[in-house]
């Protein structure tokens, strides 16, 4: 106790020499156990950005550019599949549960995903978290769209708002402007891109792209697309022709059934070069509103399999698959191969918050050093009056503990503050959902190991001390 007494006095003589010492060890703890927590979990977080997955299935590519596209919407989605394919491949017996889903369109630079029910019934992230909708429900009608938490954050959208689909990336200069669709639901927060994305109905992508697929075989573009005056000038052309026909018919007796030289129908020559029926009244509509259909091509699908060490032999299958070229990845392996390749990262950051604690410690050593002068006067006074050197040693390295440990609790407590109040910025900004548990077997090893480095920096002005009492007595000049 009388050295513990001594120590508090001595404490209170130097007490901005204390502080300033305590603070430098608490900032350097804050900074060094931050940046471990943020590297776990933003690890945690990357590795759970989808979780109860057995296989992913796209077209062939390579399982990192698979893994980006399906999951993080990133990079170049992968050719699409044929519908054909997931539906066979979805039936097989080791099949629990498939998620469909295409990429390629986007909303103000938010990736769109059109998918079905099976997404907010069996996706999970985290910890087999399930999705929620924070308002709304999700999408049941061709036109009701669901958006991610951050795209109704940043674009300040509301159950019941219309949105306009572009095709493409943000820079897409096609927007299906006649084809709004009504937001129907807002999802819970989930620090994935699950909160970047906006979803959709597989049939409300196949109707955006309508008109393309009508192009593709070779129908009037201005037909399909559905423009009222060329449709109008159209029908009056066919309509007129009909009307031209009759003329022909009663000035030319010799041809009163219309047909030419090699018995055609007229009418029905017309009738296939405008790729059109003259007798249905709903030619036009017929292009935009038959899509109670899945969509001809999808990007990929998720699979969950009645048990996952069925995951290698359906991967096997997937790979082998005869119709075409199909690949499958287990996301788990691949979001580990993928962070192999960015802990270069997360070391650059352990690595610099080191840097941190070593030169917390050597300011901690150089305080020490130079009160040395200072207390040597005090030193030979304990010693008149009776202190023996295993004291001043003592009463040296309990000082020292005091202060390190006064600083590892002053850094815990000031981080966990600063945490607490951030937290949900780093959430919103990041995606980085950060736990503030008790520290971690890692992070206590941290502590301990800042802690003892800085017990052996104080042995060594300990020992000064120690020898100045032994030869200075009350020689010491000031």
């Amino acid at each position: 106790m009388a050295i513990a007494n001594l120590a508090l006095k001595s404490f209170r003589n130097r007490k901005v020499t204390v502080f300033l010492t305590i603070f430098s060890i608490a900032l350097s703890v804050s900074l060094l156990i931050a940046i471990e927590k943020v590297r776990v979990q933003a690890k945690d977080s990357f590795t759970n950005t989808i979780s109860g997955t057995d296989l992913i299935v796209g077209a062939r590519t390579s399982s990192v550019n698979l893994l980006l596209s399906s999951v993080f919407q990133m990079g170049t989605a992968t050719n699409g599949i044929k519908y054909e394919s997931y539906e066979e491949i979805a039936s097989n017996n080791t099949v629990n549960w498939s998620i469909p889903f295409s990429l390629g369109d986007s909303h103000k630079g938010y990736k769109v995903m059109g998918t079905t029910n099976d997404f907010y019934n069996h996706y999970k992230y985290g910890s087999k978290q399930s999705l929620s909708t924070l308002q709304g429900v999700w999408f049941k009608e061709i036109t009701d769209v669901v958006i991610g938490n951050e795209v109704a954050k940043q674009l300040q959208y509301k159950i019941g708002d219309e949105i306009i689909i572009a095709h493409g990336g943000a820079d897409s200069y096609i927007h299906h402007d006649k084809q709004p669709f009504v937001i129907s639901g807002i999802l819970a927060p989930t620090a994935t891109p699950v909160d970047r994305t906006v979803f959709i109905s597989l049939e409300g992508i196949d109707s955006l792209h309508s008109d393309q697929k009508s192009m593709a075989v070779g129908h009037d573009p201005f037909l399909t697309l559905g423009l009222p005056d060329k449709t109008n000038t159209t029908k009056k052309q066919v309509t007129d022709s009909h009307h031209s026909h009759d003329e022909h018919e009663h000035e030319h007796e010799h041809d009163t059934q219309g047909h030419d030289s090699e018995g055609h129908d007229l009418h029905e020559d017309v009738s296939h070069d405008h790729g059109i029926d003259i007798h249905s009244d709903s030619f036009v509509a017929d292009n935009h509103h038959d899509h109670n259909h899945s969509a001809d091509t999808i990007t990929g699908f998720y699979l969950g399999l009645n048990e996952r060490p069925q995951a290698l032999t359906m991967m096997q299958v997937v790979n082998k698959y005869n119709s075409e070229p199909l690949m499958a990845i287990m996301p788990g392996v691949a979001l580990l191969e993928l962070w192999s390749v960015l802990s270069i990262v997360e070391k650059t950051l352990f690595a610099v918050s080191l840097m941190v604690v070593i030169i917390s410690l050597a300011t901690m050593l150089i305080i020490l050093l130079n009160s040395l002068n200072q207390r040597r006067r005090e030193m030979a006074i304990l010693r008149a009056i009776g202190a023996r050197p295993g004291h001043i040693f003592s009463l040296m390295m309990g000082e020292a503990l005091a202060i390190i440990l006064s600083g590892l609790a002053l850094g815990i407590g000031c981080l966990y503050a600063i945490l607490f109040f951030i937290k949900p910025f780093i959430l919103n900004s990041f995606g980085i959902y950060l736990e503030l548990g008790m520290p971690s077997a890692q992070e206590w090893g941290l502590l301990a190991l800042v802690g003892g480095a800085g017990l052996i920096i104080s042995l060594f002005p300990s020992m000064q001390i120690y020898r100045y009492a032994l030869s200075d007595g009350m020689s010491i000049r000031s």
